[in-house]
């Protein structure tokens, strides 16, 4: 059955173990490291938690691979690398490293107490 016209085909692709002796599982495991103590430990973390900074680390690793080997002339289509990379931005994301309240606004009590001493 081909895809109805705007509709990407499916495909299943395999969980693949990485081996921590290559280049790639080297660089995993750098930036679990560095994702793990941005947020305190291993000890800190819940096992949801867990499971979401290796695979957050994961796509990171992927990705970046997958840049790489774009740039050094491999046979990768461009959409595949950019998909590669926004999702391990969102994954990164998701853990919440270096996110800052600054960028929020005042609570509603706040900005409620505020307008009530600006109309007296």
């Amino acid at each position: 059955m081909e895809p109805v016209c705007g509709q990407m085909e499916r495909r299943v692709v395999p969980v693949v173990q990485i081996d921590g002796r290559t280049r790639l599982g080297r660089r995993l495991n750098e930036i679990m490291g560095v994702y793990v103590d941005a947020l305190g430990g291993w000890e800190a973390l819940s096992p949801l938690m867990r499971l979401r900074v290796t695979e957050a680390a994961r796509l990171k690793a992927l990705g970046e691979d997958a840049q790489q080997r774009y740039a050094e002339g491999h046979r990768i289509p461009l959409l595949a690398v950019t998909r590669a990379a926004r999702l391990a931005l969102s994954a990164e994301r998701s853990l919440g490293i270096g996110q800052s309240d600054k960028h929020q606004g005042p609570s509603l009590a706040s900005y409620l107490e505020g307008k009530k001493g600006g109309a007296a």
